[in-house]
This record gives structure tokens, sequence and C-alpha cells, in this order.
């Protein structure tokens, strides 16, 4: 557990309303979402308007949730007007932290009484930077580098030292528990800035890391590949085998990335990080088995293949990616959209107007308030008469576990065959 008594906090990434919804459904305890031009995703479409941000928070409350905001580009002087009127409405609206790196914007922030999380750009690595911080901050975002050794030694001297933050609470520390890994110290990257004029560090990162380079010799004019191998691209950080070292470190944070990615990524990931954490926090320990059911279960969404451990460990630093895209073990095929809901018996109408499915195929519902619900596919009706396989171009109504909504996409999920190349 971490300090004291207090649960750990499952911290979830949302880019839209489809995959807020989703983190909310499957258990996240806080959310953390970017508006504008001001965050690490800023050139993406991982990003809310600033006019709704008073709604995101409104849900995220509604449900018992925090609502975090990231702030954690540089910023420059013709900036500093917009920011300080965004730092503004993330007060008024009751946003519960802000995601900072940039001392114009921690200053601000701390200035106004807004808290503020030390983003992981800031390359926090010891103790001592704990205690600068927390003159300005409640929450530190270790760096990717930290060892779990290190970790926990951070977390015992903040408690030890009774350092407190801003806010005046005991200092708590976040770290990142699943994810993209960047080449670069802590995300601090200039290759997308020499390459292609768009820098990392203002969120206009064009990974070109994640590419595949030749090799050159301009004395011999020899070109090779290093088959098989992206030497830039890291795996991507997968922590549940060793999610109880990491809970008994003393960190109170975990953070999952991927403001980029969909719903059902969303969904998936925060779903099984919080199955396993509830387990860890009611004594049960995880066994071999619930370790390699649950890494199976993430493998079937986006990943570059996992890198187990991570820098925590500190054992093999050689995790680079051997593929360009996902290595998820199930893509998604669209069938076609919800028509129609019958909330008293719970079904749902389909109309399949992309596709077809049969009973036992795994389906999943994407929507902005349904977020994203997977389920089995069984007794189908088509046009009033019970049948095996639906197929494209009828319609459809089948029992489905929750809520779903009109114009929600319907998918199947079907298995790839490795190396397809699909997503």
């Amino acid at each position: 557990m971490a300090v004291g008594d207090k649960k750990i906090e499952l911290m979830a990434p949302a880019g839209d309303f489809t995959s807020l919804a989703a983190a909310l459904r499957s258990g996240a305890s806080s959310i953390y979402i970017g508006v504008g031009a001001f965050n690490m995703r800023s050139h993406a479409s991982a990003n809310f308007q600033q006019s709704d941000l008073k709604k995101v928070v409104e849900m995220c409350h509604r449900c018992g949730k925090k609502l975090y905001l990231t702030l954690n580009t540089i910023a420059f002087d013709d900036e500093i007007e917009s920011i300080h009127s965004l730092c503004d409405e993330a007060k008024s609206v009751g946003v519960d932290a802000v995601i900072a790196a940039d001392l114009a914007v921690i200053t601000y922030a701390n200035s106004i009484g807004l808290p503020i999380h030390m983003s992981v750009q800031t390359n926090v690595s010891n103790i001592e930077a704990v205690k600068f911080f927390a003159k300005f901050a409640e929450v530190v975002v270790l760096a990717r580098e930290c060892s779990l050794a290190q970790i926990k030694e951070i977390c015992r001297k903040i408690k030890e030292e009774n350092i407190i933050g801003s806010t005046g609470k005991l200092m708590e520390v976040e770290v990142f528990v699943h994810g993209a890994l960047c080449v670069a110290t802590s995300g601090r990257c200039f290759m997308s800035q020499i390459s292609c004029n768009a820098s990392a560090n203002r969120g206009r990162c064009f990974q070109p890391c994640r590419r595949k380079y030749v090799i050159k010799d301009v004395e011999s004019d020899t070109e090779f590949t290093l088959e098989g191998q992206y030497v830039m691209s890291p795996k991507d950080l997968c922590m549940i085998q060793f999610l109880e070292e990491l809970v008994a470190s003393g960190v109170s944070i975990l953070k999952i990335e991927g403001r980029g990615r969909s719903a059902d990524y969303v969904s998936k990931v925060v779903g099984v990080y919080r199955e396993a954490l509830d387990k860890i926090e009611n004594g049960i320990a995880l066994t071999d088995e619930d370790k390699q059911f649950y890494v199976s279960e993430l493998e079937k969404v986006f990943n570059r293949k996992f890198w187990h451990g991570g820098y925590y460990l500190g054992e093999n630093l050689d995790e680079w990616c051997n593929i360009g895209g996902s290595n998820a073990k199930f893509h998604k095929i669209c069938v076609g959209k919800v028509s129609k809901y019958f909330n008293k018996i719970q079904v749902a109408e389909i109309t399949l107007d992309a596709g077809s499915f049969t009973e036992g195929d795994t389906l999943l519902v994407i929507g902005p308030t349904t977020g994203a619900l997977e389920f089995t596919a069984e007794n189908i009706v088509v046009h009033g008469v019970k049948t095996q396989k639906a197929e494209q171009k009828s319609l459809v109504t089948l029992q489905v576990p929750a809520k779903v909504r009109v114009n929600d996409l319907v998918y199947l999920l079907e298995k790839r065959t490795f190396g397809d190349g699909k997503n």
C-alpha cells in the first residue's frame, strides 16, 4: 500500500469523451487530459477544447474521480497570457491539479492556489529535487529512469523527513505503470525538432525514433540495415507482473500512458490494472496464473511488445521493438452501429451496414458516453428469428451487459495473424 492506509490512485489517460467514458467505466481513480496547445500531445487529436473543461470536471467529480490537466510543454513569452487564462479557467471549474514542467506555469498556478503535479519532464530523480519542488507542488512524477530501489528510498525519505508539499500534505510520488517509453531522458527529446522542425517538448513529436534506419559508411558508401530492430524505439512498459513490488515501494499514484490511444485501449488497460490493484489492496497475492492472464489481456490492445519491469528493475536495457506498428493480438473491424436500445430488457438493435458476426464472437461497442463495452455475442436475433450468424445488411438484436447508445459504433474483435500489419 501507499503511505499510511491511503489506497493507490490509478490514473488513466483520456484524449476525447469516448476514452474518458471508458476510463470512468473501467475503474480509474483519476483522469488526465490535455486542452489546446500547451501539453505533450498538442499536435494530436488527443485533446479537449477549453470549452469542454467544465463538462469534463463535472463528469469526473460526479463519479467521485479526480481530473488533472496537463500543462507540461515549455512556454514562450508570447504564450504566458494564454497560459494564465487556462490556469484561471482550470481553477474556476474545479480541476484538481495541473501537471506542469515549465516554471512559468508552475509559479502562476501556485500563486492562484491551483495544485501542481511536477511532470516527468522535470526529471525528478532524488530527494533533494523532491524537497525543492515541495515549495510548489503536492505530487512529483519521478523520472522514468529511476529503479525500484531508488523509488522506494525516495518514498521512505519523504515520510521519514516529513516533506510537506504546497497544499499542506505529505508529498506524494507518482510513477508510470504502463505504456509507451521514449528513447530520450524522461521524454526530453530533440530528434523530432531536428528532423521535422516539430519539437517534442512542445507536444508536437512526429516520433522519428519509431522508424527503421539505414546506416551508411560515408567513406566506402556501404549501407546496411539492422534487421528486425527499431533501435531507437523501446518496447512498451508493462508492470503488471511486478505490480505488488511497485505498490510496496510506497508510491501513491500509478499512471497509465496513452492519451493518443483508443477507448478500447483505455478500457482494457485500466480494467486489468484495476482488477490487479483491488486484489493487492485486499491482501490477495497475485498468482503466476493471474499475471499470465493479465498480460494476455493487455496484449489484445495496442502495444509495441512489452518490456516487463522497464527501467524499474535495472536489468536488461536492450528492449527495443522489432515491429513498426502495433503488436496487438486482436484488431477491430467495424461491422455497424447501434440503432436502438431497449433499457428494460438490456437489448441492443444493431444495423450491420459494414460487416457480419457469429455467435461466440467478441464484440466491442464504442461511443462518447458508453466508452468501450466488450462482450460475447449470444442469442442473436435477425428480423425476429434466432440465428447463429448475423449477415451484413441485416438488422440484429442481442443482449448487452450494459447500456449502449444510438449511433455507438459496433466492432468485431478478430484475432490477428501475426505480421498481418492490422491494428
